[in-house]
């Protein structure tokens, strides 16, 4: 947790105030400091969204896919018989 943290303010720092010898060494690019509010919140956004999703989008996403999934092997089990009785017959004559 400590380094996320530790991360985290690194990368807020050279968000915001970057030092200049780290804008040298990291070849930054200026930016105006209404434009780095703007990304500062769009990743906090993405960030929040990223959070919400995995705690209640996944559930519903996997019942989608599960019921995806049964719907096609239903449909494959019941193919997948009268392919197999044809199959046998004609190699039977």
């Amino acid at each position: 947790m400590f380094s996320m943290s530790l991360l985290t303010a690194l990368s807020i720092l050279l968000l915001l105030a970057p030092p200049e010898m780290a804008m040298k060494a990291l070849e930054l690019m200026w930016m105006p400091l209404s434009g780095r509010y703007t990304l500062l919140l769009v990743a906090a956004i993405n960030a929040g969204l990223s959070l919400a999703f995995e705690e209640w989008g996944t559930q519903g996403v996997g019942f989608v896919i599960g019921w995806v999934m049964g719907w096609l092997q239903q449909r494959r089990w019941r193919t997948g018989q009268k392919a197999a009785y044809k199959l046998v017959e004609g190699g039977m004559r």
